[in-house]
């Protein structure tokens, strides 16, 4: 997504994203027009506390994007927080494989903490103390990125996978996301498509990220994936009618048409309540690895301000 390196009104900074990841942090300073105006990433010392990473990647952000918008500095608006893992209702995160230590830590207050001590360093007011943080699902954030601004804009009804070391979805029916009582829908990696398969570390054997995704790349090769893949997806069609299924990931955009055009032929022999046109289409994510910050920017910006029009 190209930056915005000038502007003033609407064109002023709205948020900063952060895509919280097991070794690295990715974030995005997004403008009102939802373009983004610059992003940053960086990794995950084992040394450092990940607040502190958060914290110090945010406040850079800020300064960079004033800097490069011509404007003068002034408190951000909101924070948006992708997290891998099970949130609450309330945004607390209750289950991560890859973040074991956030889990029950009130990622909020501690974030507000950090951000209003990095201030009185001296360096400029960027962040309130009582800066509004909104938390989600890092996959949820993707595809709030993608239907809004990427691959499925104008789509209501998306799913969305991100094929990495293992797999996480997302899904949005009629404009909504949907998290389900307790939080774990989406979790498309651990269903298990052959019972007695390949163990998996969730405790059940066989679940359907062992067979696609970059573990499953040693073990399996690219045809077999593309066959797994299919019977996959054509489940989660049956259970949810999706107009669009978007395809991201490190893994997923490293495959790309390899993977995804086997897919294409074989999904409609699989789904034999369809007709031709009602297949629903599979697309790569255009968002690259920058969706999970920009859907959590934008996913702030909505909290804030519900209304929002871009």
């Amino acid at each position: 997504m190209p930056e915005m390196l000038s502007g003033a009104g609407n064109k002023g900074l709205a948020a900063i994203g952060l895509d919280v990841g097991g070794t690295k942090v990715l974030g995005t300073a997004v403008a009102w027009t939802a373009e983004v105006i610059c992003t940053e990433k960086t990794t995950l010392p084992p040394s450092q506390p990940i607040i502190e990473v958060m914290a110090n990647l945010a406040s850079g952000l800020a300064s960079r994007a004033f800097r490069n918008l011509h404007l003068p500095p002034s408190p951000v608006p909101c924070v948006g927080l992708g997290i891998p893992g099970t949130l609450d209702r309330d945004g607390n995160l209750t289950f991560s494989a890859n973040l074991k230590g956030m889990v029950g830590v009130d990622i909020r207050s501690r974030l507000r903490e950090s951000l209003s001590t990095k201030a009185l360093s001296g360096l400029p007011a960027l962040f309130s103390s009582d800066v509004p943080i909104v938390v989600e699902n890092d996959a949820n954030c993707a595809l709030i990125a993608e239907a809004l601004v990427g691959a499925a804009r104008g789509r209501k009804d998306v799913i969305l996978l991100t094929l990495g070391t293992g797999i996480g979805g997302a899904m949005m029916l009629g404009g909504k996301l949907l998290h389900g009582a307790h939080g774990y829908a989406g979790e498309f990696g651990h269903m298990v498509v052959m019972p007695d398969g390949f163990q998996c570390k969730c405790g059940r054997k066989g679940c359907f990220e062992h067979y696609v995704s970059g573990t499953a790349n040693r073990r399996v090769s690219h045809e077999d994936m593309a066959k797994w893949m299919a019977l996959g997806l054509a489940n989660l069609i049956l259970a949810f009618d999706p107009e669009i299924i978007v395809v991201g990931g490190g893994f997923g955009a490293g495959m790309g048409e390899k993977l995804l055009g086997p897919v294409r032929k074989l999904l409609p022999g699989l789904l034999r309540e369809y007709s031709e046109t009602q297949v629903p289409r599979l697309v790569a994510a255009n968002l690259g690895e920058d969706a999970g910050a920009v859907g959590a920017a934008i996913n702030a910006i909505q909290h804030i301000a519900p209304q929002w029009d871009y």
